[in-house]
């Protein structure tokens, strides 16, 4: 089963499709199950218990409700989170999302420069060593620097940070079939997962020549993606400058 891990909702401040639509479109990509993460700024307890109201709703895939906020500029999710939880010391939210039967995760590590500090590493079961986004790792491939930041216990993962239909793409987690939400997080909690992308199918730290390409596609990418937005940009310009003649 392919799990997408990481995406927004309407009841984020960022997000742009229903839960209903978010798991409509995750089910043609191939997706089994999707972890929401929401910002917690445009939630509350009474809301929350909304979202997940609408996430288990949802027929065309598993869906879970889950949590994204910041402590200290550092983004954590809790995936998975069937209640809401709230706290401003990480350590100690990230025991009780695990006492809820969430699973903690530092998000976009690559947004840090890979430098995370020790206390959000600590409250963290699991590392984003992915994150399919444009603006960070892109769909193509991993940053094996993302690595350096595992422990024996974390567990690498590969997300999207979908916001809205145009984010989305084939990366993920492939598990073992299982037929209900609590197995999923069961699944990732143990590690017993694969990072897949279009072209990237992977259970490890990339090393050598794999691991080189990587790193390159990670120092292109963004130049890659500078050319076309620059384009757009002009092209946006232009129609200002037409629309005041």
């Amino acid at each position: 089963m392919r799990v997408l891990l990481h995406a927004h909702t309407r009841w984020s401040y960022d997000g742009f499709l229903t839960p209903a639509e978010l798991g409509a479109k995750a089910a043609r990509r191939g997706f089994g199950a999707v972890l929401v993460s929401d910002h917690v700024d445009t939630l509350d307890a009474d809301r929350y218990a909304r979202l997940v109201e609408e996430c288990r709703a949802v027929r065309d895939v598993m869906m879970l409700a889950g949590l994204e906020r910041s402590f200290d500029g550092y983004h954590v999710c809790a995936f998975g989170l069937p209640e809401w939880v709230d706290g401003t010391d990480v350590s100690e939210w990230a025991d009780a999302v695990r006492a809820a039967g969430g699973l903690v995760s530092c998000a976009h590590p690559i947004r840090y420069r890979h430098r995370v500090p020790p206390s959000i590493l600590d409250a963290a079961d699991l590392v984003e060593v992915w994150n399919a986004h444009r603006r960070y790792n892109g769909a193509m491939a991993p940053d094996p620097r993302s690595w350096t930041l595992l422990t024996p216990r974390h567990v690498a993962i590969a997300s999207q940070d979908v916001h809205r239909a145009r984010d989305m793409n084939s990366v993920g987690v492939v598990i073992a079939d299982v037929h209900v939400p609590e197995a999923v997080v069961d699944e990732i909690r143990a590690g017993r997962l694969e990072l897949v992308g279009p072209l990237v199918r992977i259970d490890r730290r990339p090393r050598g020549a794999r691991a080189a390409v990587f790193g390159a596609i990670q120092h292109v990418r963004p130049l890659a993606w500078a050319v076309p937005v620059a384009f757009y940009r002009l092209l946006r310009r232009l129609q200002r400058v037409r629309a005041r003649a």
